[in-house]
C-alpha cells in the first residue's frame, strides 16, 4: 500500500497542480505529430531521396528525425502521467478523510492547496558576502568590470543547485549579456539553446550583437536572435534572444521546448501579456522536464510575490550601477510637459559642456511635435545649437533608422535623442551622461464590456522611473532630470504598473491556451489573473467567431485561427476569405491593419490636398478599407515607387511592413489549405462582406452628419476626420477601431447591408433585435 504523508501531498500536488488539466491533451497532440511523421518518413522521405538536398534541406530532414524520437519517449512519459495524476488525486483525497479534513469530492487541488497553505513562505535569499563588498567599492579599476561578473561561482552555483533562481540585478549589473555566457562557458548549452526574451525587438538585435561581438562570433551562428519577420539563426546556435511573443509562439508548437536546456525571461518587472502567459507555462515545463532551468531576471521586482508563485523560488540579488545618477525634481508642476522638455534641452545643451541627452516622451507624435519645435527654436540661435544632433527613437522607425542612435558622433556634436519606454530597459546607448523624464507613458488600457481598447497617456510607475534615470549612469557619473516634482514621485506614482493582461483585451491569449489545452481558465494560474468578467466576455466573442463551441471547447476554425499570429477577429476574416473568392485581397488588407499604423500622413501645410489624395483611391461601396487596399495595388503598379508614396502623402514604413506580413499571411493561409484568389475591383463588395464575418460587432448608423450610434451599446461617436465617411450619411456600417482623443471617433469605416450582418451572425442579430438596438 503507498502511505502519503504531509509532505508528500505537497511534492506531489506541486508537480500536477497545472499539468493535469493539460496531459491529456499534450498525449493527443503528441500522438498526432507523430502520425504525421510516421507519413513523412513512409512516403515523403523515399521519393526524394535521390535528389540532392540543400544544407537547409538536410537539417530540416534531420530535425524531423530527432523530432520523431523525442516525441516517441514523451508520448510514454506523458501516458503514465495521466494515469498517475489520477491515482494521487485519489491518495490525497483519502488522506485527508484520515485527518477529519472535510472536503468535496469535487474540490479542485487548488483548493488542496490552498487548504494546506504552503504558498507563506518567505523566498531564500542567497548572498554570497565576500563579493558583495564590491557593492561599496568605488575603486577605478573595479569599475572596468561589470559587477554581474564577480558573482560567477556563486551564481553558477544556484542555477546548477536550483529549477528555478530569480535574478535581481540593478542597472548597469550586466546581467543580460552576461548570464548567456556563464552559462554557455560551463556547459549548458551542450543540453540544448540557451534562450533570452526579451519584451522589446531593439533590445533583442541589440543584445545578440553585443554578445557574438563579445564571444568573438558571426551573428547568426552561434548566437542569434528571432524578432518578428526577422531571423538570424542556424543549426549551430546556441544562445538565442527573442522577444517573448516568439518564444509563447514556440511554446505552442513544442510544449516542452524540448529545443532549449534554459529560458532566461530578462525584465521580467515590465509585465508584458506575453511574460505573464510565459510564467505560467514555464512552470509547468519545469515540473515536467528534468534538467531544464528557469531563470526570472530583472532590474526591480516584487521578490515576495514571484517568489510565492514560483513555489519559493530562491532568490540571487547583484548590485548594479557603476557610476552615479545625481536627480534633479521640478520645483512645481509643469502645464505643458513638451514645452518643459524644449526649454530643458536647451539649457542643459548652453550649461553643461559635454554629453548625450535621453529624452523619455509619450510616443511618435510627441516626438516628431518636440523635434519640430527644437529645429524652429534652433534657427534663430544657429552659432548655439549648430551642433546638436536630434535623433528620434520609437518602435514603428525602421531598424537602421532605430540603429543610428547607437552610432558615435564626431566629439564637436551632442546626440538629443527624444525615445519611447523603448530605451527604457536592456539597452546601453554610448555618451548618454543626461536624461531628461517627462514622467509620463502610453499604456494601453481596455472595456471588455464595449470591447474598446486605446492608448492612454498615464503617469509612469515608480520602477520605471527608476529604469530611466538609470539609463544616465551606464557608462559615466549622471543627471537624471525629472519633470515632475518630488512629491509627485512619492506620493502620486503606483510602485508599478497594473499588469498588461488586467488592462488588454485577451481574445489571443484564450484562444492560445485554449490550443494548448487549458479548458478551465477560471483555476489556470496566473500570476495576476484577469477578471472573471474579461474571460467570459472574451469566451462570448470567440463564440461568435466559431473559434470555440458552446462546451468552450476549440473548433476547427479556432485551430487555424491560432495558428494565424493576428487578432482573432483579423484571422477569423482572412479564413472566409476562401469563401468569398476573394482571399489575395483580404490578405494585403488584413497585413496593413494588422499593424495598427496611420497609412496616410496628413501634413499641416497641405492637410486639404492630402485628404483629396486619400478620397482619389475610395469606391464603390464606399469604404476606407478598399481605399487602403487600392492604395497597396497602386504601389505594386507603380514598382514600389518612393516618389509615388511622396506626391500620395503615404507613409512608405506602413507599406514596407505590411509587405513583409503579406508574404508572411500568404505562406500561412496555404498552409491552412486557404486557395488564394485573385479579384477585380467590380468585386469589392466581397471583401466588404468578407470584413463582416469578423467585424460584425464593430457596427453602426450614421444618421446625423459625422455621428455615429454604435449598434452594440448605443453609444454615440464621431466620424474620424481622416475617414472618407466623413460627409456621408448612411443606414449601416462597420468600423475598425475607436480613437480616444479628447472626443471619441470611429476609424476605418465601410457601408454595409444588414443582410451581410446578419448573415455572417444570425444568433449575434437576434440578441441585438431583443435589445431593441436594431
Amino acid at each position: 500500500a503507498m502511505t502519503i504523508n504531509s509532505n508528500n501531498i505537497i511534492t506531489k500536488i506541486t508537480g500536477i497542480v497545472r499539468l493535469n488539466s493539460r496531459n491529456q491533451y499534450v498525449v493527443k497532440r503528441i500522438l498526432q505529430k507523430i502520425k504525421l511523421l510516421k507519413f513523412y518518413f513512409k512516403e515523403i522521405l523515399p521519393n526524394i531521396k535521390n535528389i540532392y538536398l540543400y544544407d537547409s534541406e538536410l537539417r530540416g530532414v534531420l530535425r524531423h528525425l530527432k523530432l520523431y524520437q523525442l516525441l516517441s519517449k514523451l508520448y510514454q512519459h506523458n501516458k503514465f502521467l495521466v494515469d498517475k495524476n489520477k491515482i494521487i488525486k485519489k491518495k490525497i483525497f483519502q488522506y485527508y478523510v484520515k485527518k477529519n479534513i472535510r472536503i468535496s469530492k469535487h474540490v479542485t487541488i487548488l483548493k488542496m492547496l490552498d487548504i494546506h497553505n504552503i504558498t507563506n513562505k518567505k523566498p531564500q535569499i542567497i548572498q554570497n558576502k565576500k563579493t558583495f563588498k564590491y557593492a561599496n567599492n568605488s575603486a577605478d579599476n573595479d569599475r572596468k568590470e561589470l559587477p554581474v561578473k564577480k558573482y560567477f561561482h556563486s551564481l553558477m552555483k544556484s542555477v546548477n543547485q536550483f529549477d528555478i533562481l530569480m535574478i535581481v540585478a540593478e542597472t548597469g549589473a550586466g546581467k543580460t549579456t552576461q548570464i548567456p555566457k556563464f552559462l554557455f562557458r560551463i556547459g549548458y548549452h551542450k543540453l540544448g539553446i540557451l534562450g533570452v526574451t526579451q519584451p522589446r525587438r531593439l533590445a533583442v538585435i541589440n543584445l545578440a550583437r553585443r554578445v557574438s561581438l563579445e564571444m568573438g562570433n558571426n551573428l547568426g551562428i552561434e548566437i542569434g536572435y528571432s524578432i518578428r519577420f526577422e531571423e538570424q539563426v542556424s543549426i549551430k546556435t546556441k544562445i538565442k534572444f527573442m522577444t517573448d511573443g516568439i518564444l509563447l509562439r514556440e511554446v505552442v508548437s513544442d510544449p516542452t521546448l524540448s529545443y532549449y536546456s534554459v529560458i532566461m525571461l530578462d525584465e521580467a518587472h515590465e509585465r508584458s501579456i506575453y511574460t505573464d502567459i510565459l510564467f505560467s507555462l514555464l512552470k509547468d515545463i519545469v515540473l515536467y522536464r528534468k534538467n531544464f532551468k528557469l531563470i526570472i531576471s530583472s532590474a526591480t521586482i516584487n521578490v515576495y510575490k514571484f517568489s510565492k508563485f514560483f513555489s519559493n523560488a530562491p532568490l540571487f540579488r547583484i548590485p548594479g550601477r557603476l557610476y552615479s545618477v545625481t536627480i534633479f525634481y521640478s520645483k512645481k508642476p509643469h502645464l505643458d510637459y513638451l514645452d518643459a522638455v524644449v526649454k530643458t534641452i536647451m539649457q542643459l545643451h548652453i550649461s553643461k559642456i559635454i554629453g548625450d541627452i535621453l529624452v523619455f516622451l509619450t510616443g511618435q507624435e510627441d516626438i516628431e511635435i518636440t523635434i519640430e519645435i527644437l529645429k524652429k527654436k534652433f534657427k534663430f540661435n544657429n552659432k548655439i545649437f549648430s551642433t546638436i544632433r536630434l535623433f528620434p527613437l520609437y518602435s514603428n522607425l525602421s531598424s537602421d533608422s532605430q540603429n543610428r542612435v547607437f552610432r558615435t558622433l564626431d566629439s564637436l556634436y551632442r546626440k538629443v535623442i527624444l525615445s519611447t519606454n523603448i530605451a527604457e530597459t536592456s539597452i546601453t546607448i554610448p555618451g548618454i551622461k543626461y536624461v531628461i523624464d517627462s514622467g509620463l507613458c502610453k499604456l494601453k488600457c481596455y472595456n471588455p464590456h464595449n470591447r474598446v481598447e486605446s492608448l492612454l497617456v498615464s503617469p509612469v510607475s515608480k520602477i520605471s522611473a527608476l529604469q530611466r534615470s538609470g539609463r544616465a549612469g551606464r557608462t559615466e557619473k549622471g543627471e537624471c532630470f525629472r519633470l515632475y516634482t518630488l512629491n509627485t514621485f512619492l506620493e502620486t506614482l503606483d510602485n508599478e504598473q497594473i499588469p498588461e493582461i488586467q488592462r488588454s483585451n485577451i481574445d489571443s491569449l484564450i484562444l492560445m491556451l485554449k490550443c494548448l489545452g487549458v479548458n478551465n481558465l477560471i483555476e489556470f494560474e496566473f500570476l495576476d489573473s484577469p477578471t472573471s468578467d474579461t474571460i467570459s466576455l472574451s469566451l462570448g466573442h470567440l463564440y461568435l467567431l466559431g473559434a470555440i463551441n458552446s462546451k468552450g471547447q476549440l473548433t476547427k476554425t479556432g485551430k487555424c485561427m491560432s495558428e494565424i499570429p493576428v487578432i482573432p477577429t483579423l484571422a477569423k476574416i482572412l479564413l472566409s476569405s476562401d469563401y468569398y473568392k476573394c482571399s489575395e485581397d483580404i490578405t494585403i488588407l488584413c497585413s496593413i491593419l494588422s499593424l495598427g499604423s496611420r497609412l496616410f500622413i496628413y501634413p499641416k501645410k497641405n492637410n486639404i490636398y492630402s485628404r483629396k489624395v486619400f478620397k482619389k483611391y475610395c469606391s464603390q461601396p464606399r469604404s476606407d478599407h478598399v481605399c487602403y487596399l487600392n492604395v497597396f495595388k497602386e504601389w505594386i503598379y507603380n514598382n514600389f515607387s518612393t516618389k509615388w508614396v511622396q506626391d500620395n502623402f503615404i507613409d512608405i514604413r506602413v507599406l514596407i511592413k505590411a509587405k513583409l506580413v503579406y508574404e508572411q499571411f500568404l505562406t500561412l493561409l496555404t498552409r491552412l489549405g486557404v486557395n488564394i484568389i485573385s479579384s477585380n475591383r467590380k468585386q469589392n463588395h466581397y471583401v466588404i462582406k468578407c470584413l463582416c464575418t469578423g467585424l460584425f460587432m464593430n457596427v453602426g448608423r450614421i444618421k446625423i452628419k459625422n455621428t455615429c450610434l454604435i449598434i452594440s451599446n448605443s453609444l454615440k461617436m464621431r466620424v474620424h476626420p481622416s475617414s472618407s465617411m466623413i460627409d456621408f450619411l448612411t443606414d449601416w456600417v462597420i468600423f475598425q477601431e475607436i480613437i480616444f482623443t479628447n472626443i471619441e471617433f470611429i476609424n476605418i469605416i465601410s457601408e454595409v447591408k444588414i443582410e451581410w450582418l446578419i448573415k455572417v451572425s444570425p444568433l449575434y442579430y437576434s440578441v441585438i433585435k431583443n435589445n431593441n438596438n436594431l
